[in-house]
């Protein structure tokens, strides 16, 4: 088994980083969530204090190289390992991960693995006052998630449409215009919207 100080330094090792990485990729092979959710569980110190693991995961998120593991541990997660992460990890800083230059990615692939409903309206309960400043802080890929999450499960989409147009409205770029039609055709399939 390996020490702390071991793991923590695989974890944002340009090497070891991606192989452990694939290791999280082979786990949902094994069958065995319990396998997965202890593994992940002793990636991220989930077993020792509370404050140092959330500190320790703010980290990574924010790290080049960190980064890419949350965002592997996100997409392979099972739901309870998934859940803790985003309820004790992620929730109530979403925000200000949006605005963040690295964190942003990961945030990006947790609004893409949302497991339910209430999650996705968690998500956009949060998010829905910084759209102005996505769209200014040149964020639009974390706009495009969310716009994918609450399409997924079909909560919050009008108040997202509300969201968004006041965010455009708001912005003095001539290109809204385009931008809109882009951002609402995109998803159209079959000459049905997914809003």
């Amino acid at each position: 088994t390996a020490d702390d100080a071991t793991i923590e330094a695989m974890s944002f090792h340009a090497n070891a980083g991606p192989v452990v990485q694939h290791l999280l990729d082979c786990l949902p092979m094994l069958g065995d969530t319990k396998v997965s959710e202890s593994f992940i569980s002793r990636l991220l110190f989930w077993n020792g204090d509370e404050g140092e693991a959330k500190d320790y995961l703010s980290s990574l998120l924010q790290d080049r190289r960190g980064s890419h593991l949350i965002e592997k541990i996100v997409s392979v997660a099972p739901d309870t390992s998934f859940a803790r992460l985003y309820a004790k990890g992620m929730r109530g800083t979403l925000c200000t991960l949006a605005q963040h230059p690295i964190a942003n990615y990961p945030l990006q692939r947790l609004l893409q693995n949302i497991r339910d409903r209430a999650q996705a309206q968690l998500c956009f309960d949060e998010l829905q006052e910084s759209m102005d400043s996505l769209f200014h802080g040149n964020r639009v890929g974390v706009v495009w998630r969310l716009a994918e999450c609450c399409a997924k499960f079909g909560t919050r989409q009008k108040e997202f449409i509300k969201a968004l147009r006041s965010a455009l409205v708001s912005t003095t770029k001539p290109d809204n215009a385009a931008l809109v039609t882009s951002l609402l055709t995109y998803g159209v399939r079959g000459g049905r919207s997914q809003f």
